[in-house]
């Protein structure tokens, strides 16, 4: 082979090399495009689903100072009332519909709901169906379960119920999460019962990760700048001898008079 043969078969090297490197710089563009079109996607859908029912939080505002139980006894300063967020159809769709667009699981075999979510937590199981979310039921359909709080506020599943839960991916529905203590209690109860813990949801959380998995929320404290919880022995507004306005638990409040 001769010196000027040598010369063609660099030079045709260099340019096949220069068409694979040009090819893979139109890949990886092409790919950056898509990721920006079901970023933008998902942001469109979100806002959709969000104006749809018009979701909003209500702040109860005469309540300054109030009790919780059920939750290690803290104290908040803002009662968040969902109730016809949970209660109302559209309003629940609604709120399912953008919990789902935050889903990043595979698989859902039952949800846990708590709060009273499960009217959402129906709507959310329809919702992560249509998506092609995994089920691995023998009926291919999505548990809806609500666990039971017992007097000390431990948190329980019935005999007939810890099917549900038993080697299960179950994914957790509670209204609001202040502290994170209930998260906790909730992540233990489904983990001693033999289900495996896949994904975490709320309408407000005032926490944004338990045992290192994010908790999605529609609402963050980001939306309540002024919402606060403190631990009752160390309440400010105690301390200050201001009188507690309400006691609020799961389902609802009561007014101190």
């Amino acid at each position: 082979m001769n010196h000027f043969t040598l010369q063609l078969v660099k030079l045709a090297g260099r340019r096949q090399h220069i068409q694979i490197n040009f090819l893979i710089i139109v890949i990886i563009r092409i790919t950056k495009i898509i990721q920006v079109v079901a970023f933008v996607f998902t942001v469109v859908r979100l806002a959709q689903a969000l104006a749809l029912a018009n979701i909003q939080i209500q702040l109860t505002g005469s309540f300054r100072h109030i009790f919780v139980i059920f939750i290690l006894f803290p104290n908040i300063n803002n009662y968040i009332d969902l109730t016809t967020l949970k209660t109302r159809q559209n309003e629940a769709q609604a709120a399912a519909r953008v919990l789902a667009q935050y889903s990043t699981y595979t698989v859902v075999d039952t949800i846990v709901c708590l709060d009273g979510c499960e009217v959402i937590g129906s709507y959310l199981a329809e919702e992560l169906t249509n998506a092609g979310i995994m089920c691995m039921n023998r009926h291919k359909t999505i548990y809806i379960v609500s666990p039971e709080l017992n007097a000390g506020g431990q948190i329980i599943f019935r005999d007939n119920m810890q099917m549900m839960i038993r080697d299960k991916n179950v994914l957790l529905l509670l209204a609001t999460a202040t502290t994170g203590k209930t998260l906790e209690q909730s992540l233990k109860s489904i983990e001693y019962y033999g289900g495996r813990t896949q994904g975490i949801g709320a309408i407000f959380s005032a926490v944004q990760k338990a045992r290192s998995m994010d908790v999605n929320s529609i609402f963050t404290q980001k939306d309540i700048p002024d919402y606060q919880t403190y631990e009752f022995h160390n309440c400010p507004l105690c301390k200050n001898n201001q009188r507690v306005d309400a006691i609020v638990n799961a389902f609802g409040y009561s007014k101190i008079e």
